[in-house]
């Protein structure tokens, strides 16, 4: 629901067979990140929202079908 109003968006883990590669929920950014109190989490946030801009724009002007994704591996 909060993404339908544009308070929020998702991102998918990356889902190829990669070896060390941990299988996650969908992670939630939101669109007013001043609202974060923590700084590593604003600032994580705030670079999913401008990759999230740039991957939405280029696929919207016909540049290819672009997507984004994230992924952990067991080391980090």
């Amino acid at each position: 629901m909060f993404e339908r109003f544009f308070l929020s968006f998702s991102i998918g883990p990356w889902t190829s067979r990669i070896a060390r590669a941990i299988q996650k929920e969908r992670k939630i950014n939101l669109w007013n990140a001043p609202r974060i109190k923590n700084e590593a989490a604003r600032f994580e946030n705030l670079v999913a929202l401008e990759l999230y801009r740039a991957v939405t724009a280029w696929t919207e002007l016909g540049h290819g079908d672009f997507s984004l994704h994230f992924i952990k591996n067991k080391e980090h």
